[in-house]
């Protein structure tokens, strides 16, 4: 088998579990705060109402990490076409321009993250 099909086969695996460690990560993250909450004993339900943005940072941190996985996931097609597609140093191409998607998803993180306020307490 050569090494670019072996490439190939190989970058979708990696680029999915890469995506799926992310999901299942932002869950565990979850998990454990409302296990600290609970532990507390502060009811988490209550502060589900108080927090603003969070939506928007968890889809911003989703959004690159899809664009993550879909940039290491076409990365080896640029192994694959003949040379004169790939002329551009470190096999870069126009394939890979679905990983500009985590361009925008640190865009809304950095967005919502800056828009929230600070308490000075």
């Amino acid at each position: 088998m050569s090494s670019s099909v072996l490439a190939a086969l190989l970058g979708w695996p990696i680029a999915l579990a890469i995506f799926f460690s992310c999901i299942v990560l932002l869950r565990y993250i979850q998990h454990r705060e409302r296990m600290a909450l609970i532990v507390r004993g502060i009811d988490p339900n209550t502060l589900r109402k108080e927090r603003r943005g969070s939506g928007v940072l968890r889809a911003g941190l989703i959004t690159a990490m899809v664009g993550l996985a879909l940039t290491v996931g076409l990365y080896p097609i640029g192994f694959m076409l003949p040379l004169s597609f790939t002329a551009a140093p470190f096999h870069f191409g126009p394939w890979l321009l679905p990983g500009l998607i985590p361009l925008w998803g640190r865009m809304d993180t950095c967005r919502t993250l800056i828009g929230r306020k600070v308490s000075l307490s």
